[in-house]
């Protein structure tokens, strides 16, 4: 943990899980998340109390992942497992799963957390996830289009108005555009060489 003020180091937290890898905050900015690719598992840490609360077990090779901003709910690509594994954000047990595409790395929400983007780096498309959709009478998270873009898809990101997401192809050094309306990718630009982090900033 750092004070971005003072770039000073405030604490660590032993995560004892093998490649721990990326980190998010959850809507209350209290409570951070980290995938552990190489345990199958994510840590979650109360940054306020400053101590590791649990290592919950995933699929195979978690690395994206995000908090739904409505529920509360872990949902977290599993790379080795080519799918999702979906967490209740009080006791962190698994509710469901749902198939993605081809070593999902990248979990975003859009802004109204209705729908979330996966991007696949293997299968070279963005699995889009209904997490309102209704199978067998309950609500779960579900994967409901796969939309094709460049080589190596990775870093996705939303423009503030839900109507556009960004997706980094690291192989063909561009940027998919596409509509959230047709769920479509509609332009493509080009980047610089091997684009994968991406960030929306709006001014």
């Amino acid at each position: 943990m750092f004070d971005l003020e003072t770039e000073a180091l405030l604490e660590t937290f032993p995560t004892h899980q093998e490649y721990s890898h990326m980190v998010t905050f959850g809507p209350d900015e209290e409570t951070a998340y980290v995938a552990n690719i190489g345990s199958d598992s994510v840590t979650v840490v109360d940054a306020d109390e400053r101590r590791v609360v649990a290592d919950p077990p995933v699929g195979e090779g978690p690395e994206g992942f995000a908090v739904d901003p409505d529920t509360g709910e872990l949902l977290v690509a599993n790379q080795d497992d080519d799918n999702l594994t979906v967490l209740d954000g009080g006791s962190y047990e698994e509710t469901s799963t749902a198939m993605l595409g081809t070593t999902p790395v990248r979990l975003v929400f859009d802004p109204a957390g209705r729908y979330a983007l996966t991007a696949n780096r293997e299968s070279d498309d963005v699995s889009v996830i209904d997490t309102a959709f209704v199978r067998d009478g309950e609500r779960r998270p579900w994967e409901v289009k796969r939309i094709p873009v460049g080589i190596w898809p990775g870093g996705t990101a939303f423009d503030p108005s839900g109507d556009r997401a960004f997706v980094a192809n690291n192989k063909t050094n561009d940027i998919s555009v596409i509509d959230t309306e047709s769920f479509d990718e509609v332009e493509r630009f080009d980047a610089g060489i091997h684009p994968d982090g991406i960030a929306y900033r709006a001014d």
